[in-house]
């Protein structure tokens, strides 16, 4: 049995057709889930329209994920998988519009959804603002409209713009720059809107939960053509889905583009019977050893073409003594997809994807290939990090969420010593119960079953921020001793709870002050180096005042959600920075805190924010706080002197 490595390149067996979702899109035979695209994101040069959105879901999307995005589509049932809600808020509240954008371009076919690159970037930013759309009502940006001309638009003026007669003396971002927004959820603006940032004031007691959700969503819809406005797909029928293996042009593309004729030097494309021009072409490429030693002799390279989910032709290779390898006279049109794949010491390594509407005509494609060697040796791998949450929603039970980041910086790919035998183990703590994790579940080849808690069996290459992102239940009757446990030595971690009325205790860790998180405060505590021979010991007690659920998640997914998870990591981050040598955790003020010092904290934040050592959130959040710490000791300075 050969080992797959999860950090190896891509490999997207996809259809590229214009077909809807209304056929059973079972990935191919041999096909392995790909990391995410490496494809940089085009932001839309105009405003997003919903309404176009709103035509191309209900013909491209609606038949698997529901008129409404529900997941209840008419071929949902065919699928093997569960197709996600993204209508529903707890899923598109955490949604980026920029990672949706690339989900639509590239696809994920492990999950059964196809890429849709023959629609227009333009027609796919039109269906992410529509999908984005739908677990909105008009009702609730009637109401954010109304809003945000109260308290909003003397700043942000009318349009979002930054224009507003307030904002002369002030750094008030313009939303018309659709990057800005584009990387930012509605649960990131809803944070934004609750705490403040700069010299945005905060609205936590301002304005209801209510109103400030509803007020991202608005500020999200001043991105789009019509904003406040929501586009109706009532009148949209779904048409009837493209036959597979045809790509008739989008209904909404207008009669220019339909009719345009491709210039000379590019991909075939159809001849006026539906049916794709098949032409002929080479594709070539070379192997290289990133581990720098030699290749093993008697290499072969496979090429596999893709028409649709059906493997059209497998043609075979040698790889000369030089890595080098062609096929010639390949079969190419506009839908075919084509992928590499290299066996080297029993690890498949796999080219980039290439599209046929990619390929050049009288030109060769290129296809490299990189491979290393392989090792067992668990110490070629460092632990960067480890997050953990503990969420008290459920009256008898906690609910411990667990994200380990760890890189490969080695020159070797790192395996299991056994093909599907584990190579990561997390021990879980006694009378751990319902283990869930982000990105699959226990059996499914990935993640096995060890006698006390689970293993990763997979393969990792050279390449930095992998994650595993987990979570199980405990018993919990007001306290708990446990132990955590790491795979392998980790830097550092970072350990939240909620700030009031649950107590901490552990020898090794220190206590890094509080962050509030949809308007849940939580108390930090970090450590310094966790030894996979010595677990993280510590000791919980209390309840929380109130519920300590940081987002609304799916019983089918983690409870916390990896969206709303990664907000709190990030929101806690900047403590971390405290073991590089950098001021920026609280207690690096004195208690006797003064302008000098504060000042400086705020500049070396400054810093890291444009190092790219702070993620915005965390920046936003914590330089608020410094900021109002430093208004309110020049206030008591002030004060002290009139006196």
């Amino acid at each position: 049995m050969k080992r797959s490595i999860l950090a190896a390149a891509a490999v997207v067996l996809f259809f590229l057709s214009a077909c809807s979702l209304a056929e059973d899109i079972t990935p191919p035979p041999g096909y392995q889930a790909p990391t995410p695209s490496v494809d940089e994101t085009v932001y839309p040069i105009v405003p997003p329209d919903p309404a176009n959105g709103a035509e191309i879901f209900a013909e491209k999307c609606a038949p698997c994920h529901g008129v409404d995005g529900r997941g209840n589509g008419s071929m949902a049932a065919n699928l093997s998988v569960e197709v996600p809600a993204i209508g529903r808020a707890e899923v598109a509240l955490s949604a980026k519009p920029s990672e949706w954008f690339d989900l639509v371009t590239n696809g994920r076919m492990e999950r059964s959804m196809p890429p849709f690159r023959s629609l227009t970037d333009r027609e796919r930013w039109d269906v992410v603002a529509y999908t984005l759309s739908l677990h909105v009502t008009q009702a609730q940006l009637d109401l954010a409209g109304e809003v945000f001309a109260q308290q909003c638009q003397s700043c942000h003026g009318e349009q979002g713009l930054g224009d507003g007669p307030q904002a002369a003396n002030l750094a008030v971002p313009d939303w018309s720059v659709q990057e800005r927004l584009a990387q930012l959820s509605e649960e990131e603006l809803f944070q934004v809107i609750t705490t403040g940032a700069g010299s945005m004031p905060a609205y936590r007691d301002a304005l209801s939960d209510e109103q400030r959700l509803a007020l991202a969503a608005y500020v999200r819809s001043l991105t789009f053509t019509s904003p406040g406005k929501l586009a109706s797909a009532a009148a949209t029928a779904t048409p009837e889905p493209t036959p597979a293996g045809t790509d008739e042009p989008s209904t909404t593309q207008s009669a220019a583009e339909t009719a345009a004729v491709p210039e000379a030097g590019t991909a075939p494309t159809a001849d006026g019977t539906g049916l794709p021009v098949t032409v002929t072409a080479t594709i070539k490429g070379t192997v290289v050893n990133g581990s720098g030693g030699e290749l093993p002799a008697g290499l072969e390279a496979n090429l596999r073409a893709f028409d649709g989910m059906q493997e059209a032709a497998t043609l075979t290779a040698p790889i000369s003594a030089d890595g080098s390898y062609e096929f010639n006279d390949v079969e190419v049109n506009e839908n075919r997809v084509f992928m590499v794949t290299v066996s080297v010491n029993e690890v498949d390594y796999n080219s980039d994807p290439l599209h046929g509407s990619d390929i050049l005509a009288g030109q060769a494609a290129e296809l490299p290939i990189t491979v290393f060697d392989v090792s067992t040796d668990l110490a070629l791998l460092r632990g960067d990090r480890l997050h953990v949450f503990f969420d008290f929603t459920d009256p008898a039970n906690v609910q411990v969420v667990e994200l380990f980041i760890f890189s490969n910086p080695s020159q070797q790919v790192v395996a299991p010593a056994d093909a599907g035998g584990a190579l990561l183990n997390f021990r879980l703590p006694e009378g751990a119960l319902d283990v869930q994790f982000q990105d699959g579940q226990l059996g499914d080849g990935i993640y096995v079953q060890t006698s006390d808690g689970f293993g990763v069996a997979q393969a990792y290459a050279p390449a930095e921020g992998y994650q595993i992102l987990f979570a199980y239940n405990l018993p919990y009757d007001r306290k708990i001793d446990l132990e955590l446990a790491v795979p392998i030595d980790v830097a550092e971690s970072i350990v939240m709870v909620p700030q009031d009325g649950v107590r901490l205790k552990s020898d090794a860790l220190t206590d890094a002050g509080t962050r509030t998180v949809q308007d849940v405060p939580l108390r930090l505590y970090t450590s310094g180096t966790i030894s996979s021979g010595t677990p993280l010991k510590l000791s919980l007690s209390g309840r929380p005042a109130q519920g300590a659920r940081v987002s609304a998640g799916s019983t089918t997914t983690l409870f916390i959600g990896i969206g709303a998870f990664a907000l709190v990591a990030g929101a806690a981050a900047f403590v971390l920075v405290r073991r590089k040598g950098k001021p920026a955790a609280r207690d690096e003020i004195t208690e006797e805190e003064t302008p000098d010092a504060l000042m400086d904290a705020i500049i070396a934040l400054d810093d890291q924010r444009r190092a790219g050592e702070l993620g915005e959130e965390a920046y936003l959040v914590r330089r608020s706080e410094l900021k109002q710490r430093l208004e309110a000791v020049l206030a008591k300075e002030s004060k002290k002197d009139s006196e």
